[in-house]
């Protein structure tokens, strides 16, 4: 499965009906106590939808590094060619990899891009200008972040 099918697929509900089952009740999973508080994430809620695992949370936040890093870019370009498509589809996988994360301002700004770009509007030049400050400082705030196993994110 994909990492955002699990997620999709993680309860955080506090009971779980299934059909045929048993209500059952889940814990949430506790935030790594020594993970740092990053600039732009709720780090307990991230960490919440990698199932509490720390590890798998870093190697997210390095996927998020170098997959969306550049997408206020091609946000732009898209938009610059009138490639609403493009720019809908570009900001529903933001939007799903910076939710994922708990970038949720960051989300809410490429939901917003992206229904106008559903409904072939064009986003004005400041909501686009706002997303990509946005999303560098998410980029720049997990690069400086001292990230457990912060090592084996160049690897990744």
């Amino acid at each position: 499965a994909t990492p955002a099918a699990t997620v999709a697929a993680a309860c955080c509900c506090s009971k779980c009906t299934t059909p045929g089952r048993r209500n059952r009740t889940h814990e949430r999973p506790a935030a790594s106590p020594g993970f740092p508080a990053i600039a732009g994430l709720n780090v307990d809620a991230g960490l919440l939808r990698m199932m509490g695992k720390p590890g798998l949370y870093v190697r997210m936040l390095g996927l998020f590094e170098r997959q969306h890093g550049d997408c206020g870019a091609q946000l732009r370009a898209c938009v610059r060619e009138g490639d609403l498509m493009g720019a809908a589809r570009l900001m529903h996988t933001l939007r799903g990899a910076a939710g994922s994360l708990g970038a949720d301002a960051l989300a809410d700004q490429a939901a917003a891009v992206e229904a106008l770009a559903v409904q072939g509007r064009k986003p004005d030049a400041d909501m686009v200008a706002g997303l990509e400050l946005s999303i560098a400082a998410l980029v720049a705030a997990i690069r400086a972040a001292p990230l457990p196993g912060a090592s084996s994110r160049a690897d990744a």
